[in-house]
């Protein structure tokens, strides 16, 4: 009768062990993996779909509240806004494979509902995946000379994702300085993959990951200003002018040539009218979206008919006929807009609007630990925000993945707290 009973139990909690494993082994490898194994940021994200699908269902009803409804919300209208563009233009099917992330990350966030990740498992997974990645991008620098670090993906979505992951270890300090054990080797950690995160971002040589730094910084001062001195403040921003200028004194690491080859971009653009450079194209192909919108705003262009119109506008000159090999306008709203128009841009809205919406108010919470979640879950916005300025960063898996993988994880955590 003693075994029979065991062996009930054993079975009733098999679920639960199952659940709480793949949510802990998914948190983890979800940042680990991102940058530095080919497709790495699907591993992590595969196990918690596949948890979601077979667990999370179960009392979801019971476990959704306001905030997580908002998020939910979002990611929904995101995938029905692409759904309306791939019906309007009669996409072919593949073309709904990077929007669909953003659905299948629906059953994750149910299993991290029922079974919430550990804080530990997702600082250890961001630690490990912002120091490999800054360690392997110094590598490719600095020992193989190539002229930018690039990992598996594309260069500005490896060197964006991998300033992404640096910030949100720095943004968990709050988190660790709360530990009631090993707070000081956690705090090491973190601020080591902080620094190797943002050092693999400059090995990369991708600007746009750079140019929302006051917004974060401003985000960081929110959050924790009322516990870090006016010398500590004084004694943070020292230290990280003087290492800026020690990484732009450095020739080897190629980023003050990048920083000056912006401002020689814009003036060969603005003087000469040179659009054959990095920023000028992107000038060009901003111009040649903004010229598109107006005549299709509601549903936008298919893509035909804009790749037409765009060699209209170069054939009729004052475009560089270079902008032709791109297939985006590398601006995330004008992306948008120029697919899918105003519906599309709504869904794209959303997503930014309900992650923010989610997470800011924490930002000023109480609760140490709860500030520091709600600073890495609103930095996740504020950052693709910042990245979507010069690249339409959801056009790539990576950027699909990260952004709503980790949104779905944050929240989780973030709930944690309250």
């Amino acid at each position: 009768m003693g075994d029979m009973t065991t062996s009930q139990t054993d079975t009733h909690r098999f679920p639960e062990l199952l659940g709480q494993g793949l949510v802990a082994t998914g948190v983890l490898l979800l940042p680990a993996l991102s940058l530095i194994v080919d497709s790495g940021y699907s591993l992590g994200a595969a196990l918690l779909l596949l948890g979601g699908l077979v667990l999370g269902w179960r009392g979801a009803t019971q476990r959704i509240g306001r905030r997580e409804t908002w998020v939910l919300v979002a990611l929904l209208g995101y995938v029905l806004a692409n759904l309306v563009a791939q019906a309007v233009h009669d996409l072919p099917w593949r073309d709904f494979d990077r929007p669909s992330r953003f659905l299948l990350a629906i059953p994750a966030f149910l299993l991290l509902l029922r079974f919430p990740p550990r804080v530990e498992h997702f600082m250890a997974g961001l630690v490990a995946g912002a120091s490999l990645t800054g360690l392997w991008a110094l590598w490719q620098k600095l020992i193989e000379g190539v002229p930018r670090a690039m990992g598996h993906t594309h260069v500005i979505q490896f060197g964006n994702i991998s300033m992404l992951m640096g910030l949100l270890c720095l943004a968990g300090l709050g988190w660790a300085a709360m530990r009631r054990h090993h707070a000081r080797a956690w705090m090491g950690v973190l601020i080591l993959g902080g620094l190797l995160g943002m050092l693999g971002s400059l090995m990369s040589g991708s600007r746009g990951g750079w140019v929302g730094l006051p917004l974060v910084a401003l985000a960081f001062y929110r959050a924790y200003a009322p516990y870090v001195s006016r010398r500590l403040q004084a004694l943070i921003v020292g230290g990280g002018t003087i290492m800026l200028a020690l990484i732009l004194a450095i020739p080897q690491t190629g980023v003050a040539h990048r920083v000056g080859q912006a401002f020689s971009n814009v003036e060969q653009y603005l003087v000469e009218g040179n659009a054959n450079t990095s920023v000028g194209l992107r000038f060009d192909m901003w111009s040649a979206a903004a010229q598109a919108i107006p005549r299709h705003p509601v549903l936008g262009w298919d893509r035909e008919g804009y790749m037409a119109f765009e060699a209209d506008l170069i054939e009729r000159g004052g475009l560089s006929p270079a902008i032709a090999n791109f297939g985006h306008p590398h601006n995330e709203v004008l992306n948008t807009l120029l697919f899918e128009g105003i519906i599309g841009l709504f869904g794209l809205l959303l997503l930014y609007g309900a992650a923010l919406w989610r997470f800011l108010p924490g930002i000023e919470s109480n609760d140490l630990s709860r500030r520091s979640m709600s600073l890495c879950g609103a930095l996740l916005p504020i950052c693709f925000i910042d990245f979507g300025l010069s690249q339409s960063f959801f056009e790539h898996n990576s950027g699909v993945m990260v952004y709503a993988f980790f949104l779905v994880v944050l929240a989780a955590l973030v709930r944690r707290f309250e």
